[in-house]
């Protein structure tokens, strides 16, 4: 009678071996499945339309989309480009690849929720034309609520990571031009309730008066865009000039946009 528990348990441990075995199997055909025969490409149409609705601009995408499942679920996608608007010539966004890795069950509930967005090659073109307009303020004009219809996907992103990115900033009425070259930005998880990790790096140049440089910045941040306020704690900005002169500042900063 001793033996008998035992007895009793070996076919329910060989039960659950045999059905860890058979998820297995069924999990891996279905991504060799998605692999083989899915195309993500398909989709670049309903992309663009989304861009179109949310920003004004057309999304060109140069490069192919792609889905897979391991070592998570994750969606990559090649060479795009965000167009300017009217009267801007050439694209105010470019990147060479992007990947994210998303959340399934979120999917259902119409939320996208991506655990880390790895940008490579970024180039944000900021162009002021002498008349004074620019191209990027119509993405900050107010949306009214509503033309929400309920359909729309929720987004959120808890890490970034940025490599090889460029900024540059080009004013031609006020003849000023900079630029922020070789960035590489690394962030925690920014959507948990304790400030997550920043790491940033650039190179800086300034054309008039002529400053060029490297600048570093470390510490925390925490983004709450739902209640509208932010803080960065045990910020550390260096930036050291070509001529060997290093400037540092220290601190924390917070905002709370409901306030103001």
């Amino acid at each position: 009678s001793s033996h008998a528990p035992d007895s009793h348990m070996r076919p329910l441990v060989k039960l659950a071996l045999a059905a860890v075995v058979v998820a297995a199997i069924v999990f891996t055909a279905t991504a060799l499945y998605l692999g083989l025969v899915f195309d993500a490409n398909r989709y670049k149409p309903d992309l663009a339309a989304v861009a179109r609705q949310a920003t004004g601009r057309e999304l060109a995408i140069d490069g192919d989309l792609a889905f897979g499942l391991f070592p998570q679920p994750h969606v990559r996608v090649g060479a795009a480009r965000l167009l300017n608007p009217q009267g801007f010539d050439g694209a105010v966004v470019e990147l060479a690849s992007a990947r994210a890795s998303v959340r399934l069950l979120p999917l259902l509930r119409r939320q996208i929720q991506i655990d880390e967005l790895l940008v490579d090659g970024l180039h944000l073109n900021l162009l002021k034309n002498r008349k004074g307009e620019n191209n990027w303020s119509d993405f900050f004009a107010n949306k009214s609520e509503d033309s929400n219809d309920g359909k729309r996907f929720g987004i959120s992103v808890r890490g970034v990571r940025l490599s090889s990115a460029t900024i540059s900033y080009r004013d031609q009425s006020q003849k000023t031009e900079f630029s922020l070259s070789e960035i590489e930005l690394k962030t925690g998880d920014l959507g948990g309730v304790a400030p997550a990790p920043v790491q940033f790096d650039a190179k800086l140049t300034i054309a008039k008066p002529a400053v060029k440089g490297a600048l570093s910045l470390t510490g925390n941040a925490l983004i709450n865009p739902a209640n509208r306020t932010y803080a960065a704690r045990g910020i550390r900005f260096t930036f050291t000039g070509d001529d060997r002169i290093t400037a540092t500042l220290k601190g924390d900063a917070a905002l709370d946009l409901n306030t103001q």
